[in-house]
């Protein structure tokens, strides 16, 4: 079968992107395809059959194109550095507490011991958010593996404190930050209200 114009240069297109490009594109694909799944649930509870098959496929076709472009990166990156060492296994839920145990051990603030949020709020503008430590912390807490409960005396006021910097030194990136925020809080909205509205509409549910 003979590729259209615009089929030939997609492909040539794709064969241009560095490996962050695919990256960063299949992620934002699959952030997508979450959200046409959201659309889709709330189609089907308010009984509307086009929105919910229409979003279902979409959400389909989209978690399709992110598979192949996440393959993609993984034969880019094979291609270009075939010597690469494999990349060390995820660590799991309880390698994670003893890990972040061991970065940040007991902090103490004029001999006695304190908080890691009491810890950055008494070196606020003493530039010690940056140091290597928190961001060795910051390393751990992104782990796919790593439960909210675990880490969030250590995100948490990190955060706080980022979000702090930014809008002190940089207005664009605080700006930033603080729509990533509000589109997490406006998606969690979306599926706690379709997950209401699913409860509600359950057989035998009273009322």
């Amino acid at each position: 079968m003979k590729l259209t114009t615009h089929e030939t240069a997609l492909i040539t297109y794709i064969r241009t992107l560095c490996f962050d490009d695919m990256l960063d594109a299949s992620s934002a694909i699959y952030a997508e395809a979450e959200k046409a799944k959201v659309k889709s649930i709330v189609g089907k509870h308010e009984n509307d059959k086009l929105a919910f098959v229409g979003f279902k496929e979409r959400q389909e076709r989209l978690d399709k194109l992110a598979e192949l472009l996440g393959g993609a990166n993984e034969d880019y990156r094979a291609h270009i550095f075939p010597d690469e060492p494999e990349q060390p296994a995820f660590l799991d839920a309880d390698q994670l507490k003893t890990k972040i145990k061991e970065l940040v051990g007991t902090i103490t603030f004029d001999s006695k011991p304190i908080t890691f949020a009491e810890f950055l709020s008494e070196m606020a503008g003493s530039g010690e958010l940056f140091n290597m430590f928190t961001e060795d912390v910051l390393d751990t807490m992104v782990n796919p593996n790593a439960f909210w409960g675990d880490v969030d005396d250590y995100m948490a006021p990190i955060a706080h404190q980022v979000l702090n910097e930014a809008s002190e030194l940089d207005r664009d990136l605080y700006l930033s930050l603080a729509k990533t925020i509000q589109h997490a809080y406006q998606h969690l909205k979306v599926r706690h209200e379709a997950e209401i509205e699913a409860e509600r509409d359950e057989p035998g549910k009273e009322e």
